[in-house]
């Protein structure tokens, strides 16, 4: 089970079906690698906000999309770069992109947008993890 839950297993391989089907990849293969993900995403964010998110606490955009971006590429970098290395382009921008992003919330370029389940809504998180404007 994925650790903090920005991503899983399903979403990936609804994303990636084709590659991920043709190349045989289990779910629990492919577990790690969205661990993997979301800790590097902690690790770049902690400075600017409290990770993991709190529970209840379900971060949305560009969280998860960086986390799909992030686990499909440490998930299929190495069966692709093996089995057909021509196609690694693809892959490796999905890490450029996912990067990318991370980045722009690492340095407070892009805000992170959260549902809250005991507020119903969503909003932008603050610093350190503290509810900003409310969008919707």
């Amino acid at each position: 089970m994925s650790t903090n839950s920005y991503t899983n297993v399903d979403e990936l391989r609804r994303r990636h079906q084709k590659v991920i089907e043709t190349l045989g990849i289990t779910p629990t293969e492919i577990e790690p690698h969205i661990n993997d993900a979301e800790a590097e995403i902690n690790g770049a964010i902690a400075r600017r906000y409290s990770v993991p998110f709190s529970v209840g606490l379900y971060p949305l955009e560009p969280v998860r999309t960086i986390a799909r971006l992030l686990g499909a590429h440490y998930l299929l970098r190495s069966y692709i770069i093996q089995e057909d290395p021509s196609r690694s382009d693809w892959v490796e921008r999905l890490r450029e992109r996912g990067q990318q992003l991370l980045d722009g919330v690492a340095e407070g370029k892009l805000d992170v947008v959260a549902y809250a389940d005991n507020a119903g809504s969503a909003f932008v998180v603050g610093r350190r993890g503290r509810a900003q404007d409310v969008v919707y």
